[in-house]
């Protein structure tokens, strides 16, 4: 009886992500014919390493316009990257090797 609920619960949560599946796809799909960067989030599948799924999660986050933050530096605040120029030539400068005697 027990494993026959669960049996029913997994297969509920199938059906569930198999639709959000399908969602993402549509919102991510071109609406226009051939124009490739008509949906919203296209321009991030122009860097390197962006794929739809990365889109699909920056968009969970944002929101399909990003209307939810006040500015663009708050948006990428809240996803965690930092707007910092990283230079490895001065990083290793701070390195602070140990003296050998």
């Amino acid at each position: 009886m027990n494993l026959n609920i669960l049996l029913a619960q997994f297969q509920q949560l199938d059906k569930s992500i198999a639709e959000l599946d399908q969602r993402i796809l549509n919102i991510l799909s071109p609406s226009k014919d051939n124009d490739e960067f008509s949906f919203p989030g296209a321009n991030l599948l122009t860097i390197p390493g962006v794929d739809s799924k990365t889109v699909a999660a920056i968009l969970s986050a944002v929101g399909l316009n990003g209307q939810s933050f006040a500015s663009g530096k708050k948006m990428i605040g809240h996803l965690g990257f930092s707007l910092r120029y990283f230079n490895p030539v001065k990083a290793k400068s701070r390195i602070k090797y140990p003296e050998l005697d």
